[in-house]
């Protein structure tokens, strides 16, 4: 876990992640196990003139996947990424709400609910 002091800096960055966990996670559904510069290229593609591309560079995608190892894994053999079914997002939602009422979350009662 982070040390985030501020509120609206952990909301902020909690739906930063849960808006590239989304972007990877519909194109890994659509399109199936890729690389990350499969990926990289799909995700570029999918991208509408309202959005706002999520990832800075291919190697920003590739460190965020690696970061969400729990949400994504990669196969050793294809080096292909693929979703692992744990719900990541449901799990952001609820730790956003959670913040939203004002409730601090830290180590001591991150798994109380």
């Amino acid at each position: 876990m982070e040390k985030i002091e501020n509120e609206e800096e952990a909301k902020r960055k909690l739906l930063e992640m849960l808006v590239k966990v989304s972007f990877v996670e519909a194109s890994l559904t659509m399109d199936g196990r890729q690389n990350v510069e499969e990926l990289w290229e799909n995700l570029r593609k999918s991208v509408t003139e309202e959005q706002e591309f999520p990832f800075t560079s291919m190697e920003d995608l590739s460190t965020f996947l690696h970061s969400m190892i729990p949400i994504f894994r990669k196969d050793v053999r294809t080096k292909k990424w693929a979703k692992t079914g744990c719900p990541f997002r449901r799990f952001c939602q609820w730790l956003y709400d959670r913040l939203s009422l004002g409730d601090v979350i830290d180590e001591k009662n991150f798994d109380q609910e």
